[in-house]
């Protein structure tokens, strides 16, 4: 479809900022923006061959989906396994686009990525807001394709009509239009916490959030990576897709993370040259306990620094990682129990955002 759109140039600059504006709302990169960055030399095993990996399971090979003809890849795992965190690498890594160069060969790419955030706003939480932030990410790099796109409202706004609200069916019809009309580029999305949709509020099912993502990778210039934990609407929905369940690959992390954090501790260094074996042990108990999930991990690594703190000895520490729950959540309650009365409210909201 081609533009019949043709005003002067600082009417074209005009018309494309208002359409930007309008797809604009204040929360669009509030969640990305929180996901902190990844330890120091973790997740780099994300660009590796599984059949040359020692560990004992299995995942698709990311690297080749990158640069394969395959429109969709599936990241899962456990609550606080560190998934958000990995997209995040994901997107940030050099790596990601070299790969990505070898399916798109001469045609640029352009990538964009959502944050499914249940905590914050409307728009963090629903299909409208995903295809929101997907069309202002993908249009304030090509502002040409635009008039393209929003031709009509374009012509509107330069006429003092102010934009009606954006309608679901309209920003899906756009986005479609968007990968059809566009063939000379090369599309990479990133939509991270499928599970913190809110069909409530977007007043559309689950299921119609499933059929977005592999309608959107239907066509051949886009590539999808969606990211959720285990639950069985997802796993129907992307049983056919290459995938990797993230809690089941992060132990060498993990045991790097809670090395350098403990050893980070002058105390311990100390309890390391008194008893290296129980010391060791330690450290290896933090690992088999977290069963992947790298937020517990956090959360108990800070508790055993505070016992550092305290000059606790290797079994004092030991007891007290014995003493804290395996389970997230419950490891949440006893954590905030530990809090004074004050900072509880501070702390609650600070748990909810990681």
């Amino acid at each position: 479809m081609k533009s019949s759109f043709k005003p002067s140039f600082s009417d074209r600059i005009k018309a494309e900022n208002s359409i930007l504006n309008w797809l604009w709302y204040p929360s669009i990169h509030d969640r990305e923006e929180s996901i902190e960055k990844a330890h120091y030399r973790t997740l780099n095993w994300i660009y590796d061959d599984p059949k040359a990996d020692d560990q004992s399971c299995n995942w698709d090979n990311f690297a080749a989906f990158l640069m394969s003809e395959t429109s969709m890849y599936w990241i899962t795992g456990k609550p606080g396994s560190g998934k958000s965190t990995l997209m995040k690498f994901i997107n940030e890594q050099p790596r990601t686009g070299e790969l990505l160069q070898q399916w798109a060969a001469y045609r640029e790419i352009l990538s964009a990525s959502f944050y499914f955030f249940y905590k914050g706003s409307d728009k963090q939480k629903t299909e409208l807001g995903l295809l929101r932030s997907l069309l202002h990410l993908i249009l304030s790099r090509k502002k040409k394709l635009i008039p393209v796109i929003f031709n009509e409202r374009c012509a509107a706004a330069l006429d003092g009509i102010r934009h009606p609200e954006l309608t679901l069916p309209e920003a899906k019809r756009a986005l479609r239009q968007l990968f059809r009309d566009s063939s000379h580029l090369c599309f990479f999305l990133t939509i991270d916490g499928l599970d913190e949709f809110d069909p409530e509020v977007s007043l559309t099912h689950v299921t119609s959030l499933i059929e977005l993502t592999k309608t959107l990778g239907i066509f051949k210039n886009v590539k999808i990576v969606v990211s959720s934990r285990q639950l069985p609407e997802f796993e129907q929905g992307f049983e056919e897709c290459p995938c990797l369940r993230i809690h089941e690959l992060t132990k060498q992390d993990i045991r790097q993370y809670a090395t350098e954090r403990l050893e980070s501790h002058r105390y311990m260094n100390t309890l390391i040259k008194r008893d290296p074996v129980n010391s060791r042990a330690l450290i290896e108990s933090v690992i088999s306990m977290s069963a992947g999930v790298f937020l517990w991990v956090r959360i108990v690594t800070q508790s055993l620094l505070q016992g550092l703190t305290n000059r606790d000895t290797i079994n004092d520490l030991q007891q007290r990682l014995e003493g804290l729950p395996s389970d997230l959540h419950d490891l949440y309650k006893v954590m905030l129990e530990r809090v004074d009365q004050r900072y509880r409210n501070q702390t609650c909201e600070l748990l909810q955002l990681v």
